[in-house]
């Protein structure tokens, strides 16, 4: 139970908030995260994980973050908390935790995040990723999991020299019987590999004996400078299991908007990559295991979506039935639409630039309105995002030719039109 207390102070008042401790009960989904490969000092896509408390109190976060400089931690934490504490999460309320890899040295990366505050035990997120000097194969490892006797699967990977010189691909050897080279985008197995060039080098796995099996490819080349590069082949024979997704937090983040990133876990996906379903709506695809399956919200319109994700075998799984405290019930997808929290400033003349600071924007950017009584500006106004395509801040100008007074900046995007801020045109 929360406590508020307001004490005046000259013409306002402070607000002091404090709860009744009993036990929080943090905890953060997923539990892992795989960056995979980035070249030294570039910058990984950002993952953002969610952080819950399930407790009956708040939970006072004293410290967060990780140990290695190669993993960048940001979060949306900070809330009203007692000193020392940095942030804090309410009673059933969660917060984002964004993470980077920006690889300071070539080779596998592995941290903890680790999460310090009013608990017994830290709550933990284990990292992991590797640096690369630009010639690279990624995925570094196949797991084709279980394929029946005599039948087939097949999987991809990509040879890239990110690098700016030349080099040449002398030999690729496999030491696993049953799992074969069975087509090179590069033409063959001696190959000249240019600056930015990318192979895509496809295997097939056909078991012929019962058991697990277990192998690697070597790719070697003919520069000094390029080291051999090794690619994990794993595979057992058997049917895969049936894919069902985690219970309690399948979803992170929970609520999104159009065009962010959402990653469902599970189990039993396998890995050649199937489809992912927002209701009846299928999303882009943007990685693939056999526990996560990562997607970008697809343009449907504001409300609560069923996520369903589908095997190239038919055989599927979604949030409609999950196990949550022994009993299975919904957990569904929030799309909303794009949400202004700020304008930066709230007034201003024709041609002046105005900040706006949000939620929900996703990748494509939101048309803007200026709105006044019932009187629409529906005219698109040109619009550019102050950071990547993403980001929950973009700039506009404003429009000229409005007449001075206040007015309303509204945001729309297919999911629809969120509450708008006032603005002052002076």
């Amino acid at each position: 139970m929360k406590m508020f207390l307001q004490i005046p102070i000259g013409l306002g008042l402070l607000v002091l908030c404090s709860a009744i401790h009993a036990a929080p009960l943090p905890s953060v989904v997923p539990s892992e995260i795989d960056f995979g490969e980035h070249i030294v000092g570039t910058t990984s896509s950002e993952f953002v994980v969610t952080l819950n408390n399930l407790g009956d109190s708040e939970f006072h976060i004293d410290s967060l973050g990780a140990n290695l400089p190669d993993f960048l931690v940001d979060h949306e934490c900070a809330t009203c908390a007692p000193p020392p504490f940095l942030g804090s999460l309410w009673s059933d309320s969660i917060c984002k935790i964004k993470i980077r890899l920006i690889p300071t040295r070539a080779g596998q990366l592995e941290d903890t995040l680790t999460i310090n505050g009013n608990i017994a035990l830290p709550v933990t997120l284990r990292l992991k990723g590797s640096g690369t000097n630009g010639l690279s194969v990624y995925p570094t490892r196949l797991d084709f999991g279980a394929v029946p006797l005599n039948k087939s699967a097949t999987l991809s990977v990509i040879l890239e020299n990110r690098t700016q010189q030349s080099a040449t691909l002398r030999d690729v050897v496999t030491t696993l019987g049953d799992i074969v080279l069975v087509r090179n985008s590069c033409r063959n197995r001696i190959s000249s590999m240019v600056p930015g060039i990318r192979c895509k080098i496809t295997y097939r796995y056909r078991p012929t004996i019962d058991g697990t099996h277990t192998g690697t490819t070597t790719f070697s080349f003919g520069n000094e400078d390029f080291p051999t590069t090794t690619l994990a082949l794993t595979g057992s024979v058997g049917a895969p299991p049936s894919p069902a997704v985690d219970g309690t937090f399948p979803l992170s983040p929970s609520v999104a908007g159009i065009g962010e990133t959402v990653t469902l876990s599970g189990s039993g996906f396998t890995a050649q990559a199937g489809s992912v379903y927002v209701g009846a709506k299928r999303a882009r695809l943007l990685s693939w295991t056999n526990r996560l399956a990562s997607f970008r919200v697809p343009p449907v319109a504001a409300g609560q979506y069923v996520v369903s994700v589908v095997r190239r075998d038919r055989l599927s799984a979604s949030t409609e039935k999950v196990p949550v405290n022994g009993h299975e019930t919904a957990v569904p997808l929030s799309i909303r639409p794009p949400q202004i929290d700020r304008l930066d400033p709230a007034s201003g003349t024709a041609n002046d630039t105005v900040l706006i600071i949000g939620r929900y924007f996703g990748r494509a950017l939101p048309k803007v309105n200026f709105v006044t009584g019932a009187d629409w500006n529906r005219s698109h106004i040109p619009v550019g995002p102050t950071g990547f395509p993403g980001s929950d801040t973009i700039t506009i100008k404003v429009p000229a030719g409005l007449s001075p007074g206040g007015y309303e900046i509204r945001l729309r995007n297919a999911a629809g039109e969120g509450k708008g801020k006032e603005f002052t045109v002076r």
